[in-house]
This record gives structure tokens, sequence and C-alpha cells, in this order.
């Protein structure tokens, strides 16, 4: 029995996988930083709500950032002499590590069977 290959159409079909699949990574990324962002708006302690309105996402490729532009966040999220920490950054994104792996695996899954 003989296979005839099409080298270049493979290629092509590799390049496509390939591309595909760096989509679906970023895509993983992307959702996983909103849950994580969603996730800390709803554990974030509320007096004022400015806390919770200063928790942002920027997400560039498979890189993304959950972050809090209020001044006093930090010293919230980790305590102070004066004041017990009150996290609530570090159990959203923790949650979002565990459950990042499932997620990719999913898109990516889509992206090859897309072919």
């Amino acid at each position: 029995m003989t296979a005839l290959v099409d080298a270049a159409r493979v290629a092509a079909r590799v390049r496509g996988m390939g591309a595909r699949l760096e989509s679906a990574a970023a895509e993983a990324v992307r959702q996983s930083a909103e849950a994580a962002l969603f996730a800390a708006r709803s554990c974030a302690p509320v007096r004022t709500g400015r806390l919770r309105d200063s928790l942002s996402v920027r997400a560039e490729g498979t890189t993304a950032v959950v972050f809090a532009s209020c001044d006093y966040a930090a010293a919230v999220e980790l305590g102070t002499s004066r004041q017990p920490a009150r996290p609530f950054l570090l159990p959203a994104a923790q949650a979002q590590r565990q459950a990042l792996p499932a997620l990719a695996a999913q898109l990516g899954r889509s992206a090859i069977e897309e072919d």
C-alpha cells in the first residue's frame, strides 16, 4: 500500500492549526482573567465601592493581569499592622489558575476540530 502525501498541503494545515491553537490559548487566558476579575469584584470588601470599581483586567496574547488601581488595594489585600488582610485578588487568581488548563484544553480541542 502506498500513500501519497502532499507535503505543502500538510505543512499549511499544521501552520493553520498552530495559529488556531495560539488564538485558542489567548482566548482561554482572556476568559480566565475576566472570570478572575468577576470573582475579585464579588469578594472585594465594599465600604464605598471605590476598591471594587478600581478592579480591571488587561489581556494581551497569552498574558493577562487583573489589578486594582485604588491606592489602598494592597493594604486591604495584604493587611497592615492595624488591619487584618482581606484578600480578594489572590483567591480569585488561585481559582482561575486551577480552571485555566481545562478551559485551554477545551478551546484547543475546538480549534483543532475546526479543520
